[in-house]
């Protein structure tokens, strides 16, 4: 079965939009503004020159889709709406240039990752890489935006969005917060 359409463009605008905590004036969510940043990483012999490439930036679009991908994978399988949820988050994190190849290759990364390593040992890579209060908020935000589309936010879902916030050292309200904004954004799911 597909995802609805008009569904994920409720997602896809909840995403870019700015966050709840963000501050006045900010048109875009965090995840958005930190594409623009990371995807003008330096290539070959522009290595050395300034670049604007801020390594903050990708790290903020590397934790933000694995939460995405941990939380979708926590209660089994990706249904077709979650991938296509992930799909959106990578578009909006990659501003919009990303292959459909470099997309696969990316989930693939995520499987085998998973594979490798604990779903708390990623939990603690995530909340080393995502240092900044806004960022993590953020990153629980989107987190919840995944828990919520899939059809309500499952168990297994709610646990892994509180250990993520216990590595951040914000507490369960910070989740319920989230999770909140997720609903309110996406309503009836």
């Amino acid at each position: 079965m597909s995802p609805d359409e008009k569904f994920i463009d409720r997602v896809t605008q909840c995403i870019a939009r700015p966050g709840p905590n963000a501050p006045r004036g900010v048109q875009h969510s965090i995840l958005a503004q930190a594409a623009r940043l990371a995807q003008s990483r330096p290539l070959g012999d522009e290595a050395t020159a300034p670049s604007g490439f801020d390594p903050a930036a990708a790290a903020l679009f590397e934790g933000t889709v694995e939460s995405a991908y941990l939380v979708a994978a926590s209660d089994g399988p990706l249904t077709s709406t979650e991938d296509a949820v992930l799909r959106v988050i990578v578009g909006i994190g990659c501003d919009g240039k990303v292959s459909p190849e470099q997309i696969e290759a990316l989930f693939g990364e995520l499987v085998s990752t998973q594979q490798r390593e604990s779903e708390e040992e990623r939990v603690a890579h995530i909340a080393q890489m995502i240092t900044h209060r806004d960022h993590q908020h953020e990153v629980l935000r989107i987190a919840a935006i995944m828990a919520r589309a899939s059809g309500g936010v499952r168990a297994g879902e709610r646990a892994l969005l509180e250990r993520l916030a216990q590595r951040f050292t914000l507490g369960s309200a910070a989740v319920d917060a989230a999770i909140a904004e997720a609903s309110e954004s996406l309503g009836t799911v």
